[in-house]
């Protein structure tokens, strides 16, 4: 280093020396600034920046390029000068400025990274995932992929805010841990590099609120940080209740360990927080879900909808419950799970698989069936008959729970999310509304 910059400092004097006096090289010295002065105002975007993050909050916003800046083996585009502000002003508002509200100036002041660092593209790892953010030791955050993002689609702007929540979280508890017992939870069950092997339904079983979450303790305590903060309460209560019973009571445990570790640690309201977040999102009207007769029935895309214990709501469970001990009356036949049919004739064909009598829940399942006429209103709400012709008389008379539910409500076929991966009758009113009771499985071949 110290050969180059003798050798560096000797070029300039001569080219110095070298000049006539009369010559003004202001603006060829001006040129020479072609890589660009990242810490001088130059122009409008850098004034608002300073305005709304540096000057309030101590934060420089580096979107000019510094390659020096990451990882130099991985090939990373710049931000794209137009995304700047409008991502920027995302990270005001539902990032600094509800936690300089929540709790106050000092904090939001100290805690946050002092840098934040704007890439246009993703950086891509070795085990096929994709980085969307960073936090160097607590002092710079980097956000990748931003050029992807349309500033007009709220979806994909979650998505990166969410990634600026998960990042502070790590800071916060590179200052104050959360306590240990957090990772005890699922001591056993964290996978590190392997968490894409993990499918949803995996993660949320185990305990995680994402795949992520799987990786290890601290990704995890960020994970459901920042979808509570940023999904909001109703998404994440919806994704526990996809888990089974012992990954509903870890994510539930690690909740409160949330909100109990904002509060001790940091004076902080998490509820508030969250609420004060909420209030701030736009209202986003809700994908119309295609009708699920279209691809559900005889002769379509799925023939039968598969029942499991699990994948009832938790209203179901009580009936479900009272349904498996009713159909073991029947010489000792335990129930095993449900397979529904819309046959062609436009019946309902409910088959009961129950194991060999006296076997417990051994051995192979046969099924027997009920069948239900079905009638449809201009709103597509659905009633069903109990049909006598074809439905087995020794079923029917150890299945009073099942028949009374099925003929005593109002129901809709729907698909229970835009996934599109499971779906069935939900019970509605008479005003046409659901009640929360649902009938949901998985839509097969």
């Amino acid at each position: 280093m110290k050969k180059y910059l003798i050798i560096g400092t000797l070029f300039f004097f001569v080219l110095l020396n070298g000049c006539r006096k009369a010559e003004d090289l202001t603006n060829q010295v001006d040129r020479l600034d072609f890589i660009g002065d990242q810490f001088a105002l130059n122009g409008a975007i850098d004034e608002w920046l300073y305005e709304k993050f540096t000057q309030p909050y101590n934060i420089r916003v580096q979107y000019k390029w510094d390659r020096s800046e990451v990882d130099l083996s991985k090939t990373i585009t710049p931000i794209d000068e137009e995304k700047v502000r409008p991502l920027a002003e995302y990270i005001l508002k539902y990032y600094l400025e509800p936690y300089a509200a929540e709790a106050g100036e000092f904090f939001i002041k100290k805690y946050p990274a002092k840098q934040y660092l704007f890439v246009g593209s993703a950086e891509h790892n070795s085990n096929g995932t994709v980085t969307l953010g960073s936090a160097d030791k607590g002092r710079k955050v980097v956000l990748y992929r931003l050029n992807e993002i349309d500033p007009n689609n709220w979806s994909a702007v979650e998505r990166m805010l969410k990634t600026v929540h998960h990042e502070f979280a790590h800071i916060l508890d590179q200052n104050r841990r959360i306590t240990a017992e957090y990772g005890l939870l699922n001591k056993a069950d964290y996978v590190e590099d392997l968490w894409p092997n993990l499918t949803d339904q995996q993660a949320l079983d185990l305990g995680f609120i994402t795949r992520y979450a799987g990786s290890e303790p601290s990704e995890d305590f960020a994970e459901m940080v920042a979808v509570l903060l940023l999904y909001g309460q109703e998404f994440f209560d919806s994704q526990v209740a996809l888990a089974n019973a012992n990954g509903r009571a870890k994510i539930k445990q690690k909740e409160d360990m949330v909100v109990e570790y904002f509060s001790s640690q940091w004076g902080i309201n998490f509820r508030s927080l969250q609420q004060r977040i909420a209030d701030l999102k736009p209202e986003v009207p809700p994908t119309p879900l295609p009708d699920f007769l279209d691809t559900f029935g005889e002769g379509k895309s799925y023939t039968y909808l598969q029942f499991e214990s699990a994948e009832y709501s938790d209203e179901f469970q009580a009936i479900w419950d009272d349904i498996k001990n009713e159909t073991v009356v029947e010489v000792d036949r335990h129930i095993a799970y449900m397979r529904l049919y819309v046959l062609a004739t436009g019946q309902l064909q409910v088959r009961v698989y129950r194991y060999p009598a006296g076997s417990g829940q051994t051995g192979s399942v046969t099924y027997s069936s009920l069948y239900f006429d079905v009638a449809t209103d201009t709103d597509d709400i659905v009633t069903f008959t109990y049909a006598t012709s074809g439905s087995s008389a020794a079923l029917r008379t150890n299945s009073d729970n099942l028949v009374n539910f099925i003929t005593g409500h109002k129901f809709v076929w729907s698909w229970k999310d835009s996934d599109l991966t499971h779906g069935g009758l939900y019970v509605v009113d008479n005003n046409g509304e659901r009640t929360g009771v649902s009938l949901v499985g998985e839509p097969r071949s």
